[in-house]
């Protein structure tokens, strides 16, 4: 009997233990990275957008445009000129926009670095 208690009290112990840890390796995290600006770097002159994801806010083409957060916690959706985009994160220094009418308007937007503003000139 002893050793059953022992048992129960172990694994209640080893639950709450990988409970926090699970917690706490950030598989359950829901953060958005950090704003700044994104750049289209294939061709010259560069396109570039500023994205807050806190605050749900794109600048695109000189027009402050409010993002409609979607089902997936790194997908948005956002209404241009009239058409339907959807902008996904698919890393922290990348974004991706597609158009959902046409499938071949895809553009994907790099993270601006410092050192590539202080080259262009541009600023945050």
């Amino acid at each position: 009997m002893n050793d059953r208690v022992q048992r129960r009290k172990f694994l209640i112990l080893f639950l709450i233990f990988s409970s926090f840890t699970l917690v706490s390796c950030g598989l359950f995290h829901k953060g958005v990275p950090k704003a700044g600006e994104f750049c289209y770097l294939i061709k010259k002159p560069y396109e570039c957008l500023f994205v807050d994801f806190q605050k749900e806010e794109l600048v695109y083409a000189e027009s402050n445009i409010k993002l409609i957060p979607q089902k997936q916690r790194l997908l948005y959706q956002f209404v241009y000129a009239s058409n339907v985009y959807e902008l996904s994160i698919s890393t922290e220094n990348r974004v991706d926009i597609r158009n959902t009418k046409d499938p071949n308007d895809f553009k994907f937007y790099m993270r601006k670095k410092d050192k590539f503003r202080e080259k262009t000139g541009g600023s945050e």
